[in-house]
């Protein structure tokens, strides 16, 4: 083989070999990025999937509170309302910790936003609430009630946003 010959095959190797090398790479990027959206998926899934079931307890418990007649059916609507309203509180701001660490695909982005505001208004809301069941003040519970509304508001721009992740737009 010429000298010409042998530099031109292994410039042609190189390249094929860079052409393969980029081809497998660009390969891996797509699945990582896949694997790193499906796992951002599956946590925040979870997370949303546990804060949804925790809150049936707490609206039997709300419910209670808010339709008790007596003095003694109230306070102990009350004591049971404070004890789920105090459970959930702590799961909201364990999973709002666990979502806040994590940093969501670009198509998240705005998802993952509007869902955490949501949780840390809902957050606040609770904590009022439980204030409001404990003291009994006619402003803490304006208070909580302002709070909880604002944050039932936050799920319109939720529920566009997981529309518009389905649908592409």
């Amino acid at each position: 083989m010429k000298t010409t010959s042998k530099v031109g095959f292994y410039i042609a190797l190189i390249i094929a070999f860079t052409l393969i090398v980029g081809a497998c790479s660009g390969e891996s990027e797509r699945k990582y990025k896949q694997r790193s959206e499906n796992e951002y998926k599956a946590v925040f899934g979870k997370a949303a999937s546990e804060i949804s079931q925790a809150g049936y307890p707490l609206a039997r418990a709300m419910t209670a509170f808010a339709e008790c007649k007596t003095e003694s059916e109230c306070s102990d609507s009350a004591q049971k309302f404070v004890i789920e309203a105090s459970k959930y509180l702590d799961l909201l701001e364990s999973k709002t910790a666990t979502l806040s660490g994590l940093t969501p695909p670009v198509a998240f982005e705005r998802l993952h936003t509007i869902y955490l505001e949501q949780m840390q208004k809902r957050e606040e809301g609770m904590r009022l609430y439980i204030q409001c069941a404990q003291t009994l003040r006619q402003a803490t519970c304006d208070a909580a009630d302002k709070a909880w509304a604002e944050q039932q508001a936050m799920l319109t721009p939720f529920l566009d946003e997981i529309e518009r992740l389905g649908t592409g737009r």
